[in-house]
């Protein structure tokens, strides 16, 4: 085996350097992926959905073939494409951040000391969804004013 392939790279080499062609890899035939069928219960394929948590694009994955990869546009032989250009790379500036959380700090504090309006800090960290509606739940249950529904996910 390791003699067949020095020898198919030697070929290969020969090639290149009379300025031909190299030969695309052959293809391993009768190698295709058939995708599994979607199923044909309703309650299987509920199941399927509800392992997604409804999601139909990640819930489809498995079902739909992918495409194979392929280059778009060639490139010129032995000369690369020119570096991008620095100065149009984006450049962060610290000033407009730093004013910006300097005068959301101003907006939070006047909203809490002069309109009275209680600040809620709630860190979500590693928490499911459900444990942080319920937290907030119970953090905001006593507050004055309208409560709206925290969003719930569609049906169908």
């Amino acid at each position: 085996e390791g003699a067949a392939h020095e020898e198919k790279e030697r070929r290969r080499l020969e090639r290149e350097a009379a300025g031909e062609e190299p030969e695309e890899p052959e293809e391993a035939e009768g190698e295709e992926e058939v995708p599994p069928a979607l199923p044909e219960e309703e309650e299987e394929l509920q199941e399927v959905f509800d392992k997604c948590c409804g999601d139909l694009l990640t819930t489809m994955v498995p079902f739909v073939p992918m495409a194979p990869l392929t280059l778009t546009a060639e490139l010129p032989k032995g000369r690369l494409p020119p570096l991008p250009d620095a100065s149009h790379e984006v450049v962060e500036e610290l000033e407009d951040l730093v004013k910006y959380q300097l005068t959301e700090e101003a907006t939070a504090k006047d909203l809490r000391e002069g309109q009275g309006i209680p600040l809620l800090r709630i860190h979500a960290d590693g928490r499911t969804p459900q444990a942080v509606a319920d937290l907030l739940e119970v953090a905001t249950g006593g507050f004055r004013g309208t409560r709206l529904q925290l969003p719930q996910p569609l049906e169908g």
